[in-house]
């Protein structure tokens, strides 16, 4: 979802026309767009995360789903477990 962004392309837009070519997406967020794009923690960036898992569940997605996290590569695992929260409640939201 950050290239699709950083392309200029909206990524739930893309999910639903890409669908029948779809099987795995990366979840992330990123700060900005362009050459400062850093990666952040999911629900602190600029990517609508809430419209890309309601694409996912308008297609039924049924493909991979990863999370892209490379801001903290010594310690990942607490900005992993606040981006994988914040999609869990994204989700129950939309369900």
């Amino acid at each position: 979802v950050g290239h699709t962004a950083r392309a200029g392309v909206d990524p739930a837009d893309s999910i639903i026309k890409c669908k029948e070519r779809l099987y795995d997406v990366h979840m992330k967020d990123i700060s900005a767009m362009g050459n400062r794009n850093t990666p952040i923690e999911s629900g602190r960036g600029i990517l609508d995360t809430k419209s890309i898992l309601a694409a996912l569940l308008e297609i039924e997605f049924q493909g991979h789903i990863g999370f892209e996290y490379e801001k903290d590569s010594k310690d990942p695992i607490p900005g992993l477990a606040e981006s994988v929260g914040y999609t869990k409640g994204l989700l129950a939201g939309l369900s």
